[in-house]
């Protein structure tokens, strides 16, 4: 026997409830209880259909709002934890979302963004953090796994100088970017810039063909495969003259951000 759900031993020996009611945590309760987990009417105390406990008292149902305390409520306002707001769960309790890019962490929100790399501040162009030179002969390359994005404002601007020596035809370059964190979604640009005078031609080999940056006299390509997948922006150099050393400026840029704090990886490969 368990007097804290037997119906006809209530809370005591002997003691029955009503048909059609309930024996609850040593109390008849009447029908008419909502499920979950959220509180309940017609609770321990013994509250009709449509009236809920507070204190020794039952009172009417509220509007499920957060100022009212949601419909269980005893007259105060739902108050949400740091960073996050308040809402009203479907069973009439209390309960909040966090504020991007916090997240959920138990019964509170954490995580308001990620300590910037030591590239920033690198969220302009004209702010690009600048990388080793790169040349076309020997080929040269090198992958980057220091840098992340840090919030769902952060755009990383990078900047590298490209040495055509005239020994292998004129310079191609591709960008990688790779190791996304789960759940985001980054894409890819990739621009070029011939130092000689003149118009500056960059062939896509991979990724689209981009105008974002023609006013400044780049050409570039983009890449936008979606969620997590790798990102590659490839590219010929043309340049009036014989000489196609130019400036490279990349561009990533979060589409969507899961809050990982995870750096992703960026790999540069001129030849």
């Amino acid at each position: 026997m368990n007097t804290d759900s037997d119906p006809l031993n209530c809370g005591v020996c002997g003691r029955g409830c009503a048909a059609g009611d309930t024996c609850r945590l040593g109390s008849c309760t009447g029908p008419g209880m909502d499920a979950g987990p959220d509180p309940v009417d017609g609770g321990p105390t013994g509250c009709t259909a449509g009236t809920h406990p507070c204190g020794p008292d039952c009172v009417a149902d509220r509007a499920n709002l957060p100022e009212n305390g949601c419909r269980l409520g005893c007259g105060g306002a739902c108050i949400p934890p740091s960073m996050g707001a308040s809402t009203c769960s479907s069973g009439g309790a209390c309960d909040f979302t966090c504020t991007p890019p916090s997240m959920r962490v138990g019964g509170g929100c954490s995580g308001g963004g990620c300590a910037p790399d030591a590239a920033e501040p690198n969220d302009t162009e004209d702010r690009a953090y600048a990388f080793a030179d790169f040349a076309d002969y020997p080929d040269s390359s090198m992958t980057f796994t220091v840098f992340r994005v840090h919030a769902s404002t952060d755009t990383d601007w990078y900047r590298f100088v490209v040495h055509d020596y005239g020994l292998d035809g004129n310079p191609i370059v591709r960008v990688t970017l790779d190791n996304i964190p789960s759940g985001s979604d980054f894409d890819l640009g990739a621009y070029y810039k011939c130092n000689a005078v003149g118009v500056t031609t960059a062939t896509c080999r991979s990724g689209g063909g981009s105008p974002d940056l023609l006013a400044t006299g780049y050409q570039g390509c983009t890449s936008s495969a979606g969620g997590s997948a790798s990102e590659t922006a490839e590219f010929d150099t043309e340049c009036a003259g014989s000489d196609e050393s130019g400036v490279v400026l990349v561009r990533v840029l979060p589409y969507s951000w899961s809050g990982s704090c995870d750096s992703y990886s960026l790999r540069v490969d001129v030849w």
